[in-house]
């Protein structure tokens, strides 16, 4: 999975970057999620559910001054926008994520791992609203799964009662033909 995501998914997100000033890719296959914000729920191993990469917000998008002021209130532990300790995304935040698998692996794995993502992510959002708007997070988060080179989109909804994953009917690209290729350009560039 790592030389795939070297030489195929991080070139191609490379790509887009280069065309959406203020996004960034980064490879956040070794980040860990805060456990301050892991559900208590999850009973699989939170450390072997990560994703592969993050298109993230740089400070053209969101201004430093506002992200600090968002991390005045350490009452809660919390020293970074987004749901990770990880440095560099620290004061940046998490727009997508994508989770990638080789031909071999599976999307439903893809989408349990992006599952605890996701769920971890709004549970950071909530903590930067006030407390009478925590139940609900009004914004989707755009997900995306590449098995075997083909690219699927979903999006995380965080309902009054649950968070759902829903999405990925169809591909939006593969990058086994030149022309797929392409595609997965213009399909990450809608996203991002």
């Amino acid at each position: 999975e790592a030389s795939w995501n070297g030489n195929v998914h991080s070139v191609m997100l490379r790509q887009v970057t280069k065309h959406l000033p203020g996004i960034e890719q980064e490879n956040v296959t070794a980040v860990r999620l805060d456990t301050k914000l892991i559900p208590k729920v999850y009973t699989i191993d939170a450390e072997s559910k990560l994703v592969n990469f993050a298109l993230i917000a740089d400070e053209t998008l969101i201004p430093p001054k506002l992200v600090k002021q968002a991390l005045a209130d350490t009452r809660n532990g919390i020293t970074s926008i987004s749901h990770t300790t990880y440095e560099r995304v620290r004061l940046r935040p998490i727009c997508v994520s994508i989770e990638t698998k080789t031909p071999d692996g599976k999307e439903s794995t893809a989408l349990v791992q992006l599952s605890l993502w996701a769920t971890t992510h709004f549970n950071r959002l909530r903590t930067l609203l006030p407390p009478s708007q925590r139940h609900v997070i009004p914004i989707p988060l755009p997900l995306i799964t590449t098995v075997s080179g083909r690219y699927s989109l979903f999006f995380a909804i965080n309902s009054k009662d649950e968070i759902r994953i829903v999405g990925g009917e169809s591909d939006f690209g593969n990058t086994a033909t030149l022309e797929g290729c392409y595609q997965v350009l213009a399909g990450l560039d809608s996203v991002g």
